[in-house]
């Protein structure tokens, strides 16, 4: 059977389904399951749902409730891709605020810029702004947004929003869409600063960012690196379960990079115990690193059963 990115699946074995969200090879599709994880299955493991019964099979979330200001989703700008059938997406501006908005929406692919949409959307209003191809979702545009705020006698700075998306995250946003009655893929347009953050810009100095990253003050690299995620993101709990795998995964490859730059001839990664995830997934990245010239556990006097010591070569 031949599958698309988008074509809905239902698990031959298990009784599970799930959205392909990439084509690993010619046997072997990534499935994302639980809006959360994509994994790899056979091909012969999985079957296609006819779009019309997976219609039928969300009929009691995507009869969704208009939602208002007051007692349902938050005063929020959104992008929500519902799907009209297996070959199309259709693009919507949802303004779920009480200020009218100007938008504009444009498209980017090899430096091309296409404008789609430059118009109002009144408050608690949406508009259609694009029909999207499904066999060509690998090769989508990336999508932007430029928005004003009309707010009686107050000055509102231009949000300016891009998105673009890869498979694996895009099919875990299916939610409820405010005031269409759909499911659509929904993405908050609007991610405002906290104070924390606003803070840090005020006191930006770019001069002083330059002189620490100055290559005479180059920092030497850790021999002790700790990958638990409450260490290394500061906004960890709003990450899925694969975000944070990821997160973890680039922090393990940038310090072992920087480790074998330095020559260190030891680094000692410390990933817990857990379910054995990120062990499994750094230890391959390992194997075929040339550099690295054993793997070990550490001690563990020292950090219990979740760290591994890697040893390198120096040059």
């Amino acid at each position: 059977m031949k599958f698309s990115i988008g074509d809905k699946v239902r698990f031959v074995n298990e009784n599970m389904e799930g959205i392909i969200s990439s084509i690993m090879d010619n046997n072997t599709v990534g499935v994302t399951v639980d809006n959360d994880f994509e994994i790899p299955v056979l091909m012969n493991e999985v079957i296609k749902i006819d779009f019309n019964e997976f219609v039928k099979s969300e009929a009691n979330t995507a009869a969704v409730v208009p939602k208002s200001a007051e007692n349902g989703f938050d005063e929020n700008m959104y992008a929500s891709f519902v799907q009209l059938n297996e070959q199309q997406m259709q693009l919507y501006f949802i303004n779920h605020t009480p200020n009218r908005l100007f938008v504009n929406y444009y498209t980017k692919k090899n430096e091309i810029v296409t404008a789609k949409f430059f118009n109002t959307v009144e408050a608690f209003d949406y508009k259609s702004i694009d029909t999207l191809a499904m066999s060509e979702f690998i090769d989508w545009e990336e999508f932007h947004f430029q928005i004003l705020t009309k707010v009686e006698n107050k000055e509102v700075q231009p949000i300016i929003k891009n998105l673009q998306i890869p498979a694996s995250r895009f099919f875990k946003h299916l939610r409820a869409t405010p005031l269409l009655k759909k499911q659509g893929y929904l993405f908050l347009i609007n991610e405002a600063l906290n104070q924390t953050d606003i803070q840090k810009l005020t006191q930006y100095n770019p001069e002083r960012e330059l002189e620490k990253e100055s290559p005479l003050r180059i920092k030497a690299p850790l021999e002790i690196i700790d990958l638990h995620i409450d260490k290394i993101h500061t906004n960890y709990t709003q990450l899925t379960k694969q975000e944070t795998l990821q997160i973890q995964l680039n922090y393990f490859q940038k310090n072992l990079e920087d480790a074998i730059a330095a020559n260190l001839k030891k680094v000692t990664f410390i990933h817990g115990v857990g379910n054995l995830k990120l062990k499994n997934e750094i230890v391959k990245l390992m194997k075929s690193n040339v550099n690295i010239i054993k793997i070990d556990e550490a001690p563990t006097s020292a950090y219990g059963y979740g760290a591994t010591d890697v040893f390198l070569s120096v040059s």
